[in-house]
């Protein structure tokens, strides 16, 4: 067993070059994920009216309206996109981070639970970055389907402000 492992990865020091890039990797895919999370409940709440709690629910809300608009086929790569998202942004938000070192190597151990069981997984940086990625192609395909929500009724989002505006659809 490794002697020196970090739990919970505090800020890195300047020393420790893994440590530095998994916290970059980590922070970034989770702000990009409340990102996603901002533009799905927004959308939600101005498109379909949701007022139900948590981004599940909210998306689940939102997609409903996208198939009562007849949006949903063309909208496919994008909804496929959206659902991949969530495991990895969970996972960047609540799985422990445990850097073990031995000697001039170092491994990465991501602790989490599936279906109730504890799981930990070694992992590299490109399991990480690869992860980031999915989260960024989810954040991508949000705001392609505001695009589409907009662009189907543009008076929705009319009294919306500039920032959130561009926020939402990139434009």
């Amino acid at each position: 067993m490794a002697n020196d492992a970090r739990i919970q990865l505090p800020p890195p020091g300047n020393s420790d070059p893994v440590k530095t890039e998994v916290y970059r990797i980590r922070g970034e895919t989770v702000s990009i994920g409340g990102s996603v999370e901002w533009i799905i409940g927004t959308l939600a709440w101005e498109f379909a009216g949701s007022t139900r709690k948590g981004t599940k629910h909210q998306w689940e809300n939102l997609k409903a309206y996208i198939m009562s608009q007849g949006l949903n086929a063309s909208l496919q790569p994008e909804l496929v996109a959206v659902a991949g998202y969530f495991s990895p942004r969970n996972l960047a938000t609540h799985a422990a981070i445990v850097i073990a070192q031995t000697g001039e190597t170092s491994q990465i151990f991501r602790l989490y639970h599936r279906s109730g069981q504890p799981r930990a997984d070694l992992v590299t940086l490109d399991d990480l970055r690869a992860d980031c990625a999915v989260v960024r192609a989810g954040y991508e395909a949000m705001q392609s389907i505001g695009r589409a929500l907009d662009d189907d009724d543009p008076a929705v989002l009319s009294r919306t402000n500039r920032i959130a505006k561009a926020m939402l659809l990139s434009r």
